[in-house]
């Protein structure tokens, strides 16, 4: 919780800092900027010292591994931009495979609030080969700086490594070299790319039940034509609208080694995790997913993962054209 980790900041930074729950874990740029001034460091620093409160989002009974990690986005002209955080999210009864990584998380995040680049990451730790595939789709040939604690990194060189720093940066084309990526599949854009709609999916809506425009479903269908799946076409969205009356969002993010892609269920379930702090996820009241038919689906894994917590609440489901 992220109550449990405010303590060990000053106090007259822990309203921001708090704030970022209420905005579904995401700091402002103007209070990086007010922030960075009081405690009289960088926004790279303050990465680094946000860690800790992007782990208290982490839910993992499995490994009893919490992971945090911070985004930034785009800057603005006084140079400083919105940070996003994100945590690792486990699945209590399921395969390990189906865990969402905290990098994966962030950059969810900071996508479903808008951005179309992030600058920076900062992490407690070298970003596994999977983050570094999925970071790969988001950054490509451009790179992306790797924030890291000091001294986490032995295989950085120390000429590269400012000793009146707290962190080291190294970047991503360090840690994935020859990567394997969208260009060899033929795909010239990148996940956080598309600003606009990737597609045109729509409904009928007298397919549906009650034959009357729903507005969850409406958010899905925006979400799956918002989606990234350049390699499928499996375009799809997930809206969750929980028992406190919030909803939350997930696109489908495809990635060119298809196992690190983040499906739009699991990207909703994170967002709910993020607007709250919890330690569980919050009951669901409705799960909605839209997706394009394709010979591929999004369906079954996510009737699975709902299972976990809400056993006896079906999954809405429906196919746009």
């Amino acid at each position: 919780m992220i109550n449990d980790v405010l303590i060990n900041f000053p106090e007259d930074v822990r309203d921001d800092i708090a704030a970022i729950v209420e905005k579904g874990g995401v700091l402002t740029a103007d209070s990086c900027h007010r922030l960075s001034r009081r405690m009289k460091m960088s926004s790279e620093s303050l990465m680094i010292e946000l860690l800790p409160v992007a782990a208290s989002y982490s839910i993992a009974p499995i490994s009893c591994y919490h992971v945090g990690a911070v985004v930034r986005g785009a800057e603005n002209s006084d140079g400083y931009a919105n940070l996003y955080v994100g945590a690792n999210f486990e699945f209590e009864g399921q395969a390990l495979g189906h865990t969402l990584h905290a990098e994966q998380a962030a950059i969810s995040n900071a996508w479903l609030h808008g951005e179309t680049s992030v600058t920076a990451l900062a992490i407690s730790a070298p970003p596994c080969g999977h983050c570094r595939q999925f970071l790969y789709e988001v950054a490509g040939n451009k790179g992306l700086d790797v924030l890291l604690p000091k001294g986490s990194y032995s295989g950085l060189d120390n000429k590269h490594s400012d000793p009146e720093l707290s962190f080291d940066t190294i970047d991503l084309l360090q840690l994935l070299p020859a990567a394997f990526g969208p260009l060899d599949l033929g795909c010239e854009k990148l996940l956080m790319d598309i600003a606009e709609p990737s597609t045109k999916l729509s409904l009928d809506y007298c397919d549906l039940k009650n034959e009357q425009q729903d507005k969850l479903v409406d958010l899905a269908l925006a979400a799956a034509n918002s989606s990234y799946a350049p390699y499928s076409d499996n375009f799809a969205g997930c809206a969750l609208q929980l028992t406190n009356g919030e909803i939350v969002l997930g696109r489908y993010a495809e990635n060119a080694a298809y196992n690190p892609s983040l499906p739009p269920f699991v990207a909703a379930l994170s967002q709910a995790v993020l607007h709250n702090n919890i330690s569980e996820p919050l009951d669901i009241k409705r799960a909605v997913l839209v997706e394009s038919a394709t010979n591929c689906t999004q369906k079954n894994v996510s009737e699975l993962l709902l299972k976990t917590y809400s056993k006896n609440l079906a999954l809405e489901y429906f196919q746009a054209k």
